[in-house]
């Protein structure tokens, strides 16, 4: 594992080189691109995921009332936008012709290609984060809705099956910097949050001396700002790299679709 770690580091972040073999492009983007019954059946499964996942989030904000537009300040709600994104773009690469491109000696993957994998790689990572710190800090009880289990629970299936099982996009050791571009990015936005008079328009009221205006009561740096610093750094120090080695792994047992170096142009 370390030896595979040292040796992931040393290549570019969407590089497809690998010790005998490389990664085939064109059959990771357009898997069964040779059979067309195959290639019909995951083309029309993908496009179920993408409206599905689309009127998932279109309910989401809905529900969202008064203030639909606060959709967008929880942390799921990042994690749900990032995934919507990365499965219409891996539907979009089941349609799009892709060629190899050699820079330097090193085969690279084309920038829509990089596009999709990066996207495959937050969004994996934190939706199964947003699922895990659901379930264990924040769900206090009662009637679950759907969206609710699609939001922290079913998306992370539907993600992972298209990313590992059906591209079977691979994460690379490097992949951490964007989790953690992500992660650092939505900390920083629950401390300007905080600063604002923006609130949580599911809870807040007008007294100032109840802490319900904060994004989630456990993360609130108005009124307990040491808690806060302290579960802001084990999650940056200790779940985020947890959960990332966790995928991993994952992603290293699941066999690639490799060409041999000299079947390549």
């Amino acid at each position: 594992m370390f030896h595979r770690c040292v040796s992931e580091c040393r290549l570019p972040m969407f590089g497809l080189e690998g010790n005998e073999k490389n990664i085939d492009l064109k059959e990771t983007l357009e898997p069964s691109c040779s059979n067309i019954v195959k290639r019909r059946i995951c083309i029309a499964y993908k496009f179920a995921m993408v409206a599905l996942t689309w009127c998932a989030m279109v309910q989401s904000i809905y529900d969202e009332s008064p203030d639909r537009a606060s959709w967008i300040i929880f942390s799921t709600h990042w994690c749900t936008l990032i995934s919507t994104l990365y499965l219409m773009s891996s539907l979009i690469s089941m349609v799009g012709p892709y060629q190899f491109s050699v820079q330097t000696g090193t085969l690279e993957s084309p920038k829509f290609a990089k596009w999709t994998w990066g996207l495959f790689a937050m969004s994996i990572h934190c939706q199964l984060f947003v699922t895990i710190l659901f379930w264990y800090l924040v769900y206090d009880g009662g009637t679950i809705m759907f969206k609710t289990w699609y939001e922290h629970g079913v998306l992370f299936v539907i993600v992972a099956i298209d990313g590992f099982f059906i591209h079977r996009f691979p994460l690379r050791f490097k992949h951490i910097f964007l989790v953690y571009l992500f992660g650092i990015s939505y900390l920083v936005w629950t401390g300007i949050h905080s600063t604002t008079n923006i609130g949580n328009t599911n809870n807040s009221d007008n007294d100032p001396e109840t802490d319900d205006d904060a994004l989630y009561g456990v993360l609130n740096w108005n009124q307990r700002p040491q808690a806060s610093a302290i579960l802001a750094v084990v999650i940056v120090f200790v779940v985020v790299p947890v959960l990332f080695l966790f995928l991993w792994i994952v992603s290293a047992c699941i066999p690639r679709r490799y060409v041999e170096k000299t079947e390549l142009p």
